[in-house]
């Protein structure tokens, strides 16, 4: 099992976002935002890694969460971690 993560970890950062957006609403900047805080960026280094404002991305983090009906940026992460683990483990069955 600890493969089958390690694996999604590395090589399912687009498919976790893809699934994201269909799950949550998401949009595609947004979905960008949360690919990036799963990178461990900062907002600083969103903001020049999508070239937009702090203050836009702050808000990017801030619908990501609340869509997400998560109580923090880091559990936003595990969320979609979580959903996109037990979609790839379903496939097994």
């Amino acid at each position: 099992m600890h493969a089958a993560v390690e694996n999604l970890i590395q090589n399912g950062r687009r498919t976790l976002a893809e699934r994201t957006t269909q799950a949550a609403h998401l949009t595609e900047r947004e979905v960008d935002v949360l690919r990036l805080m799963g990178n461990g960026d900062s907002n600083k280094v969103m903001a020049e890694t999508l070239n937009i404002t702090l203050d836009t991305v702050k808000k990017h983090v801030r619908n990501v969460i609340d869509k997400l009906q998560a109580r923090s940026r880091t559990h936003a992460l595990l969320l979609r971690l979580r959903q996109a683990l037990w979609a790839n483990l379903s496939h097994f069955n």
